[in-house]
């Protein structure tokens, strides 16, 4: 699923991932972050943020998983 919110300040798209899914970007997130060589014009700082909500959402997954 796919929902795009549009405002005057900023577009945002919230999407709805699988946990296969969040396992896959968080690995090509914390990939990316090791291969870091400062250059061109992905923000690691948003890489850092982005490899800690996914990190976040397998802990939710792994807790769901262990409460059923």
């Amino acid at each position: 699923m796919v929902d795009t919110i549009v405002s005057m300040e900023d577009l945002h798209i919230a999407v709805e991932f699988d946990e296969h899914a969040i396992r896959a970007l968080h690995s090509a997130v914390s990939m990316t972050l090791e291969k870091w060589t400062g250059q061109g014009e992905v923000d690691q700082e948003e890489l850092f943020k982005l490899k800690t909500f996914l990190q976040g959402a397998i802990f939710e997954f792994e807790l769901n998983r262990s409460l059923n």
